[in-house]
């Protein structure tokens, strides 16, 4: 395990200025890894949070003409780091959390119910005996059993 630390100024603007506006902060991103490449033999660079934030500073299309770095070595990673700061690794913190499955579950955990309220859920999603049917048009069984006004005036008059 070899840990090797040296600093450069990486030239940005030639190879930012041959491609269009909206490439720019992208390409000397790229610019910075084949840079750390060629010269720290590494197959692959990490680039810090600082150097990246350096970069995008006034946006994609006016990246800084150049860039003065702190690369590492280890092994065949490199960690490259805008000067003054040190490259910090985040650590995701994963917890296993079981996701719910049923909609209920679902629903209780969007709106962070306790789980008395939850059982008021599942009363309350079945569908009750007493519910009339919906016809399509938006009228209830009841009402499409009735005859409309007008022919049942009309077989009125003929008897």
């Amino acid at each position: 395990m070899t840990k090797v630390e040296r600093n450069y100024t990486i030239p940005l603007r030639k190879g930012f200025v041959k491609v269009p506006k909206y490439y720019r902060s992208k390409r000397a991103i790229n610019q910075i890894k084949d840079f750390v490449v060629k010269h720290m033999k590494v197959e692959e660079v990490k680039l810090g949070k600082n150097l990246n934030e350096f970069i995008w500073q006034h946006g994609i299309k006016n990246p800084p003409g150049k860039v003065k770095v702190k690369i590492t070595k280890n092994d065949s990673v490199a960690t490259v780091e805008l000067e003054g700061f040190d490259y910090k690794v985040d650590k995701i913190q994963t917890e296993k959390t079981e996701e719910p499955t049923s909609f209920k579950d679902k629903l209780a955990s969007k709106l962070k119910m306790p789980e008395k309220q939850t059982e008021d859920l599942e009363e309350t999603s079945e569908p009750s005996e007493k519910s009339e049917k919906v016809s399509p048009k938006g009228s209830s069984s009841k009402d499409s059993e009735k005859k409309p006004v007008k022919k049942a005036k009309a077989e009125e008059s003929k008897n």
